[in-house]
């Protein structure tokens, strides 16, 4: 009987700390996304050189590291993401987000093709066909993201589990941030494709839009506001002790 109670504690504890690493990789993954462009704006707007086009042209500036190595950090976040455990489905949210890593580590690594910017420093690849290997991987990327949040975040650790009011309002904020994403990224195709620019920055504008979008939406999933503020009210007991 005290081996059986044992045993249940000890799977209880595995449980949870299994639900941390899920949510915790679920809030880095969304700090990644909202903070990306804003780090990229940030820089060139220091340098003068206002908005370039794309988030992908910072490549060649002195924002570099920063865009190689968040692109890099979103790939290893979503290969580790393991999902949901037990799942039954024949593609299960481990194998989607492995792709999309993929696909995020491709981006990083593999250059968009380059034309004369202001503000580039850093030498260039005129291959257009690595090029659209790039374009290809992060509209899949982006797609997938999209995709994550309007159908995989819906579900529960335990579906069996009748859903709250609170579940099923996060629910429709998973789906509208879903369609955010994809409405941005096939925005994209008009001053890609159509040359039709209004801003000089309309795929920077699109893609900061997208990952806003599925970056609230990983921070939601991740049950980033219970845990902020949860942190915040330790710091204001410790403040008040000392």
């Amino acid at each position: 009987m005290v081996t059986s109670k044992s045993g249940q504690l000890t799977g209880q504890s595995s449980n949870m700390d299994y639900r941390k690493s899920v949510l915790s990789i679920r809030r880095n993954v969304g700090l990644l996304g909202i903070f990306l462009p804003f780090i990229l704006l940030g820089w060139s707007l220091s340098k003068g050189c206002g908005i370039l086009p794309s988030i992908s042209d910072y490549v060649y500036s002195g924002a570099a590291v920063a865009f190689t190595g968040i692109l890099i950090a979103f790939g290893i976040f979503l290969l580790s993401y393991p999902g949901y455990p037990n799942s039954k489905e024949k593609i299960s949210d481990n194998l989607i987000t492995s792709i999309a890593g993929v696909l995020a580590i491709i981006t990083a690594l593999i250059p968009t093709s380059w034309y004369y910017l202001e503000c580039f420093i850093i030498g260039s690849q005129h291959d257009f066909g690595l090029g659209g290997l790039h374009f290809v991987s992060a509209a899949g990327f982006f797609g997938i993201m999209g995709y994550m949040s309007r159908f995989r975040f819906i579900k529960g650790f335990d579906d069996q589990v009748k859903w709250t009011r609170s579940k099923k309002r996060r629910n429709k904020w998973y789906k509208a941030l879903g369609w955010v994403v994809w409405v941005s990224i096939a925005y994209l195709i008009v001053p890609t494709y159509f040359e039709k620019n209004y801003t000089g920055s309309d795929v920077f504008i699109g893609e900061t839009i997208a990952m806003m979008a599925f970056g609230t939406s990983w921070l939601l999933k991740g049950e980033a506001m219970r845990e902020y503020s949860g942190r915040f009210k330790k710091l204001l007991t410790v403040t008040k002790d000392q």
